[in-house]
C-alpha cells in the first residue's frame, strides 16, 4: 500500500510540471493565434491569386514569398520586413536572369550569388537582406529553367511579398495592444519577483539574498530593448492598418507607461542595492518596512492586469502603491537608520511611477503620495515632500 502511494506521488511529479507546460504553450498559441491565421490567409491568396486569376503555371514561390514576408514581419518593423523581400526578389531575379542568358552550373551559380550579394549591397540592405538575396539565387539558378516566360518566377514572387504584406497590414494586422502587452510581461513579472525576494531577504536578514536580486537589474536592459522595438512595429501597425484604428489611445496609453516602468525599474534597483547595505549595517528594519516591499512588489503584479483599464477603474494598482506608501511611513516614523531612509524614498518614489503607469497626472500622483504618507507621520519624523 505505501509503495502504491509512493509511485502515485511519483507519477504526480512528473504529471503536473507536464500539465503546466502544455497549459502555458496552449496560451502562447492561443495568444498567437493571428500569426497562424496570417501565414494561412496569405499562402491561400497568393497561390489563388498566382495560379487561378494570373494563370502562372509555377505559382509555388507567390506563397513562399507571402508566408516568408508574414513571418518576417513578426519580429521585425515594417522598413525591415520590405527590406527583406526586396532582398528575396532580388535574388530570384538574378537567378532567372543567369538561367536565360547563361543557363545552369557551378560557375553560374557563383556568379548569380555574387552579383545578388552586390547589388544588395549597393542598395545598402543589411545581412539578412544579403543573405535572403544570395540564398534565393542559388535557388533559382540551381532550379530547372521556368516553363512560363511570359509569367516568370521573379513576378511571382513579387506578388506573394504585395500579399504577404497586405495580410499583415489591411486585413489581418496583429493587434497592437496585446503584442506590447506580451512584450511587458516579462519585465513586470520580474520586477516583482525581485521585490518579493528582497522583502524575503529583510525578513531572514539574508543580505546574499539581497544582493542576488541586483542581478537581474543588470540584464533587463534587453528586454527594454526588445520592448521598444516591438512598440515600434505596434505604432506602424495602428498608424497603417485601417481595423487597428480604433486602438490607437489603448496603445498610446501602454507606449507612455513604459517609460514610468523604467523608471520603476530605476528606483526599485537602488531600493534592493541599499536593502544590502541596510542588512549589512544591520539597521531596525521595521515590519512595517518588510510589509511596504511586499505592498510594492504586489501593485507592479497588478500592473499588468490594470494597464487595460482607465485610471478610475485601475484600482487595484494605485490602492496597493498607497498602502506601500503608507507602510513606508510608518516604517519612518518608528525608525530607520540612514539606509532604511533611502529604501524608504525609493518606495515613495517606485509608487509614484507605478501610479503615473497607469495615467494619474504627475501633480495628482505627488498629492495621493503626499496624502498616503499622513500629516502626523510627517510632523513626527520630519519626512521629505514627494
Amino acid at each position: 500500500m505505501g509503495k502504491g502511494r509512493l509511485w502515485a506521488h511519483r507519477l504526480r511529479e512528473r504529471v503536473q510540471p507536464a500539465g503546466a507546460f502544455t497549459r502555458a504553450r496552449l496560451h502562447h498559441l492561443m495568444t498567437d493565434w493571428v500569426v497562424v491565421a496570417q501565414a494561412g490567409l496569405a499562402v491561400t491568396l497568393a497561390w489563388t491569386l498566382s495560379s487561378r486569376i494570373l494563370h502562372s503555371t509555377e505559382p509555388i514561390f507567390a506563397p513562399v514569398v507571402a508566408l516568408g514576408t508574414v513571418v518576417s514581419s513578426q519580429s521585425r518593423r515594417l522598413g525591415q520586413t520590405v527590406q527583406l523581400i526586396a532582398g528575396v526578389v532580388l535574388g530570384i531575379a538574378v537567378g532567372e536572369l543567369f538561367i536565360v542568358f547563361i543557363g545552369i552550373g557551378f560557375w553560374q551559380v557563383g556568379l548569380s550569388v555574387m552579383l545578388a550579394v552586390a547589388l544588395a549591397i549597393v542598395l545598402k540592405g543589411g545581412t539578412t537582406v544579403m543573405f535572403q538575396a544570395g540564398s534565393s539565387a542559388v535557388l533559382i539558378a540551381t532550379a530547372p529553367p521556368a516553363t512560363d516566360i511570359e509569367f516568370p518566377r521573379v513576378l511571382n514572387g513579387a506578388i506573394g511579398a504585395a500579399v504577404g504584406l497586405a495580410v499583415v497590414i489591411v486585413f489581418l494586422p496583429l493587434h497592437p495592444v496585446r503584442v506590447v502587452r506580451r512584450a511587458m510581461f516579462p519585465t513586470i513579472e520580474g520586477l516583482a519577483d525581485r521585490l518579493s525576494g528582497c522583502a524575503h531577504a529583510l525578513t531572514s536578514r539574508d543580505a546574499a539574498r539581497a544582493q542576488s536580486e541586483l542581478q537581474w537589474f543588470t540584464e533587463v536592459g534587453p528586454q527594454f530593448s526588445r520592448l521598444h522595438t516591438t512598440v515600434e512595429g505596434a505604432r506602424e501597425v495602428v498608424s497603417l492598418a485601417p481595423i487597428r484604428w480604433p486602438r490607437r489611445q489603448a496603445f498610446e496609453r501602454y507606449e507612455r507607461a513604459i517609460g514610468q516602468l523604467e523608471r520603476a525599474v530605476d528606483n526599485c534597483q537602488s531600493l534592493v542595492r541599499r536593502t544590502v547595505t541596510l542588512i549589512d549595517d544591520e539597521e531596525p528594519t521595521p515590519e512595517c518596512l518588510v510589509t511596504a516591499v511586499n505592498h510594492l512588489s504586489d501593485a507592479v503584479r497588478l500592473l499588468d492586469r490594470d494597464f487595460d483599464q482607465d485610471q478610475e477603474a485601475a484600482t487595484g494598482t494605485r490602492e496597493m502603491a498607497l498602502s506601500a506608501v503608507r507602510d513606508a511611513g510608518e516604517a519612518y516614523a518608528e525608525g530607520v537608520g540612514f539606509s532604511g531612509g533611502v529604501v524608504v524614498a525609493q518606495i515613495r518614489a517606485a509608487s509614484t511611477d507605478l501610479l503615473r503607469a497607469i495615467g494619474v497626472e504627475h501633480d495628482e500622483a505627488n498629492r495621493m503620495v503626499r496624502r498616503a504618507v499622513g500629516t502626523k507621520a510627517r510632523a513626527r519624523t520630519n519626512l521629505p515632500q514627494a
